[in-house]
């Protein structure tokens, strides 16, 4: 079994931003916690989504890279 992912990963474009860690949740459960917004309002969100393993939300965590990069976000970290 991988360690969690201890970095936030964070993508940016001029006007937008999204944010990414892989993480347990308060029982305990492995999930991949997303967070997004607009850079110069307050409209975005927020969700985690459970998964079996640390290497599924790895994997999980490596789709959403690529989808980012198509959407034109660059990664900061």
């Amino acid at each position: 079994m991988k360690m969690l992912n201890e970095s936030i990963r964070r993508w940016e474009t001029d006007t937008r931003y999204y944010c990414a860690m892989v993480d347990t949740d308060l029982f305990g459960q492995i999930v991949l916690r997303r967070c997004w917004g607009g850079k110069t309002n307050r409209m975005g969100g927020m969700a985690s989504d459970p998964y079996g393993t640390v290497d599924e939300a790895q994997q999980a965590m490596e789709v959403l890279a690529k989808v980012r990069k198509q959407h034109g976000y660059r990664l900061l970290n």
